[in-house]
């Protein structure tokens, strides 16, 4: 026996040659399946933007069923669950644009060590730098920096 090639769209398998794929991946139950699929996968405003470019079901909106399902050439939303969808659309866009502020270094650190004061009583933080006695053969990348050197960066913008 040869070996065989499994389509997970259609879920079934046929011997793997050339010939045999080409013509089942040009089949149409093939192609709507893999429609079927990765329109599972789609954003909400992929489908308001597909939705709003097709006319309405007649068969959907008078019957409330179509034999075509979700392979039908029309839209099965109503302006109303369309409306909501770009409500939906709109909320998600404008906590995407709120972008918190960034703290420079010299805040973050003023924060720090506000909070380590208030939980100094519970956890007591070792302030000391290490001893150079255990590091003295690290290459100069390897060594820790000091409270100078980080103070004196100028670390506003990333990237």
């Amino acid at each position: 026996m040869g070996k065989r090639y499994y389509c997970d769209y259609c879920e079934r398998s046929f011997i793997d040659d050339v010939e045999s794929r080409k013509k089942h991946i040009k089949s149409v139950n093939h192609e709507i399946l893999r429609k079927l699929h990765y329109n599972a996968f789609r954003d909400l405003k992929t489908l308001v933007r597909e939705e709003r470019a097709k006319i309405p079901c007649k068969r959907f909106k008078n019957y409330q069923e179509c034999s075509f399902g979700d392979n039908c050439n029309y839209s099965h939303y109503s302006e109303a669950e369309l409306r909501n969808f770009e409500s939906i659309i709109h909320q998600e866009e404008l906590e995407k644009a709120k972008v918190p502020k960034l703290l420079t270094l010299q805040d973050w650190l003023e924060k720090r060590s506000s909070s380590e004061s208030l939980s100094s009583s519970t956890a007591k933080i070792l302030q000391t730098e290490p001893s150079r006695i255990y590091n003295y053969r690290l290459p100069p990348s390897l060594i820790p920096a000091t409270k100078e050197q980080i103070m004196s960066c100028k670390l506003e913008q990333w990237g």
